[in-house]
């Protein structure tokens, strides 16, 4: 498996999204398994069920059932931030439902991803 061929990952990735079979030798098993949770759960380019949003109160009821999660976790994510600063990375912090608690990373993406949030709530809000 070491020095694999992107240009074959990225096949055996096509082949997967059009089949939903992973060819094992192509891909380590973690990323074949990464591949099936995000198939089951309706995740992907080609899915058709937008994920659900939070509203505001949803997020800060969450947020704080998972305190603990979020603080003892900081040191962590602020060393991996240091790590791929400069990159254009982002870091999330997800609860087991896959909802983000937590984001850090390059200042000009998380603006867009704030302001892209605050335009769904506000979009929301005045729906009802």
């Amino acid at each position: 498996m070491e020095g694999l061929n992107s240009d074959k990952a990225f096949q055996a990735w096509k082949q997967f999204a059009i089949t939903g079979k992973v060819e094992a030798k192509e891909v380590r098993k973690e990323i074949a398994e990464s591949w099936k949770r995000c198939l089951s759960s309706h995740l992907g380019p080609y899915a058709t069920r937008k994920p659900i949003r939070l509203s505001r109160e949803e997020l800060v009821n969450r947020r704080q059932r998972y305190s603990f999660l979020i603080e003892s976790s900081r040191p962590f994510l602020q060393i991996l931030e240091s790590e791929v600063k400069g990159s254009g990375f982002i870091i999330t912090l997800t609860d087991k439902d896959a909802y983000v608690l937590e984001v850090l990373g390059v200042e000009g993406i998380l603006l867009a991803v704030d302001q892209y949030i605050k335009q769904t709530i506000d979009q929301k809000v005045r729906k009802y």
